[in-house]
């Protein structure tokens, strides 16, 4: 089933990438993918995930909302998936890396720039279009929003390195025979 995840993924991608950039235009790097080219000799970088990169063994991905726990769904939506149609809970991360390093700022100077990254990162992305149908049609995507926030902090005097990973989750309909004809917006 991933393969009918893979394009509205590249559509949310595409989407907060635009956000993202728009929003932190003076942030060093922004892409999608596991790495960056020299993420040293960046002071930002913001990296676009499908999964949790802090862990093999985690449950932090794509799934249909039939298999989440109740407990655990922000929406209480009808997940019986007659005809082929299918509810979905959409997950990916967003890693913001900053590298106080080259700069050798103090710990209160960095932290600050740092929080604000995290902050308008976590601003961006709840602020985004919350509807919107995917560019094939079939998918009508629901409340992106941020579930949590982890932080890493290494290094130390003079050399402060924060890393946060902000997690986020859309619900989403997949209907494999619409095509676009039916219009949800």
């Amino acid at each position: 089933m991933t393969e009918i995840v893979t394009g509205v993924k590249e559509d949310i991608s595409r989407m907060m990438l635009e956000a993202l950039k728009e929003g932190l235009p003076d942030a060093g790097e922004i892409k999608r993918g596991p790495l960056h080219d020299n993420p040293k000799a960046l002071r930002q970088t913001i990296t676009l995930r499908d999964m949790d990169p802090t862990s093999l063994d985690s449950d932090w991905h794509d799934r249909r909302l039939s298999t989440v726990p109740i407990d655990q769904r922000r929406f209480k939506m009808a997940d019986d998936e007659m005809g082929g149609n299918q509810a979905w809970l959409l997950r990916g991360v967003v890693q913001v890396g900053l590298n106080f390093a080259r700069t050798k700022d103090k710990r209160d100077e960095a932290l600050s720039e740092a929080e604000f990254y995290r902050s308008e990162t976590h601003r961006i992305l709840e602020t985004m279009n919350d509807v919107f149908q995917s560019t094939d049609g079939h998918w009508y995507v629901m409340d992106i929003s941020v579930d949590s926030v982890r932080t890493a902090e290494q290094g130390g005097e003079n050399a402060w390195i924060w890393t946060y990973f902000v997690f986020w989750e859309a619900h989403a309909y997949y209907n494999p025979y619409d095509g676009g004809k039916f219009k949800w917006l």
